[in-house]
């Protein structure tokens, strides 16, 4: 504390003259006349997110020049106007002696960024006299959060944009700041590698050939990395359908058959045409015959051809079919596109006979023994058709076997009609199989006769039958009746069961059907009448 010494002397007036003196010590007392001062009225500081509590922000310094208890200088926080209280930051302790301000919790720079209050320097006198500065504190970032797509992305394109085309621009953002929230893309996948993604931007470009006939959508996936996160998001990318596929028939020739004789309007056949552009206008067909006919005409929409008019069958002089029964049209299959695109086929429509008569087989049911050691392709029967009452194709016949338990086992030959093993027979001796076979002519509409064969599996076929004589001969009066019955053969075969079962028929020689055999007695007897 300061001190004043002073020096008080008495002197009278006598000569000599006498004097006296005396030291004076006075003490100042201190009054609280200085206010704190802080070094500055603005402190900057920083401290990084993230960071445990305690993290040391600054130190903070007031000096006050009165002395003792008036020029001692305590630390406080001020409180912060909010709309609900005036509160002192939470975030942040002021060591009211020392002046360090270090943080009590761990800071968040995506929730708060930056903190401004007031801090307090005050005295101890009396009346204590207080001085005020300002604290900015600025968290700074840690990279603690990933990127984030802001929507799901898809985009159409058309299906022929040129390689470079701008398709999309695929954007992200991330709660951190500067460095940290800039994002570089790529392609986790691109099928097909179709699709380039700048790597700064984000745009899409088109990086290859397209074309939607024979990829319709894209699934590509993106990523955005921003250093030390990744996030990822879908891209769709749809093609949009161009006209760019003209329709195409089945086939290039259509060939059909008409009976003679029908009705305007009978169906005749149908034209079929797809396109490969997608459903709508441009995959849409519409068919017309290229010149107009006088006989038939083709429904634009189900290409179906049909009938004008009745059509006669013509023959030539000579008896086989005319040249006239053959038409030759060109058909049309156009897109509704815009442009549309087009294609052409051939049709030949032939008018053919009418198919009057239903085939006929020679006994609608046939029964044959089948080996247990029958190889594959072994013929063991041959059934017969006839149509003998047409001619050319409504008499050809093809041979089927449509049904029964025997499917598979056996096949039959469609123009022959002979029966074959086409796989390995089950040693089951005695076991039956039925098969169900049809004879179907060619003629419009077809026609179709049935018939039942019964196969039963036996033992393996060791023998030949063997006639009792080598040759038979008779002599018979050219009046004898019909239906007489003239001899009978016999022959005995050495196997057993079924393989020893003998069945009669008259082989050759038999001209013009004169005689007829019964089957199972071998009598043989007089079926048309004689003439020597």
């Amino acid at each position: 504390m300061p001190m004043l010494q002073l020096w008080l002397a008495a002197q009278d007036s006598d000569e000599p003259a006498l004097s006296s003196a005396i030291r004076i010590d006075v003490e100042l007392t201190d009054v609280n006349d200085n206010v704190p001062e802080f070094e500055r009225d603005l402190y900057n500081a920083s401290v990084r997110e993230e960071q445990p509590p305690g993290q040391l922000v600054a130190k903070l310094y007031a000096r006050d020049a009165d002395s003792d208890k008036n020029g001692k200088v305590r630390y406080k926080l001020c409180p912060m106007a909010t709309k609900e209280k005036a509160a002192a930051p939470l975030q942040f302790e002021l060591n009211p002696s020392t002046g360090e301000l270090r943080t009590t919790t761990t800071l968040d720079r995506e929730k708060m960024a930056s903190y401004q209050f007031l801090v307090e320097a005050s005295d101890h006198g009396s009346p204590s006299l207080t001085g005020t500065a300002t604290v900015i504190v600025t968290v700074t970032d840690k990279n603690d959060n990933p990127p984030r797509f802001t929507r799901l992305f898809s985009v159409n394109v058309t299906e022929n944009a040129p390689i470079g085309s701008f398709v999309i621009q695929v954007t992200s953002s991330d709660r951190d700041a500067a460095q940290n929230a800039n994002a570089t893309y790529s392609f986790t996948e691109n099928p097909g590698g179709r699709f380039a993604i700048d790597p700064f931007s984000g745009n899409v470009t088109v990086a290859g050939l397209l074309d939607r006939e024979l990829h319709e959508e894209y699934l590509l996936k993106v990523a955005a990395v921003d250093g030390s996160w990744k996030a990822e998001t879908p891209l769709t990318i749809s093609l949009h359908d161009m006209n760019d596929n003209a329709p195409r028939f089945l086939q290039p020739v259509f060939r059909f058959r008409l009976a003679e004789l029908q009705q305007a309007g009978a169906f005749i056949g149908r034209v079929s045409a797809t396109d490969a552009d997608k459903a709508g206008p441009n995959a849409a067909i519409t068919y017309a015959l290229r010149q107009p006919s006088n006989f038939f005409r083709l429904d634009p929409t189900s290409g179906d051809l049909l009938s004008k008019q009745p059509l006669r069958y013509r023959r030539s002089p000579r008896g086989t079919p005319s040249p006239e029964n053959q038409h030759v049209l060109r058909v049309v299959a156009t897109d509704h596109g815009k442009p549309s695109l087009s294609s052409e086929a051939t049709i030949y429509v032939n008018i053919v006979d009418a198919n009057n008569h239903v085939p006929e087989f020679d006994k609608t049911e046939y029964f044959s023994p089948l080996p247990d050691n029958a190889v594959v392709g072994l013929s063991i029967l041959q059934v017969a058709a006839r149509d003998q009452q047409d001619v050319g194709v409504n008499a050809e016949l093809v041979y089927s076997i449509t049904g029964g338990n025997g499917t598979g086992l056996l096949d039959v030959h469609p123009s022959s009609g002979w029966l074959t093993v086409a796989k390995p027979v089950p040693r089951y001796q005695g076991q039956r199989f039925l098969l169900k076979v049809k004879a179907t002519d060619q003629g419009v509409p077809p026609k179709t006769a049935d018939a039942t064969v019964s196969v039963v599996i036996t033992a393996e076929n060791q023998f030949s039958p063997v006639f009792s004589a080598l040759s038979y001969q008779i002599i018979i009066p050219e009046n004898e009746p019909i239906s007489s019955e003239l001899l009978t053969v016999s022959a005995a075969d050495a196997d057993t069961g079924l393989n020893g079962m003998v069945r009669y028929s008259i082989n050759s020689g038999n001209v013009n059907n004169s005689f007829v055999m019964e089957p199972r007695t071998g009598a043989v007897a007089i079926h048309r009448a004689l003439d020597y």
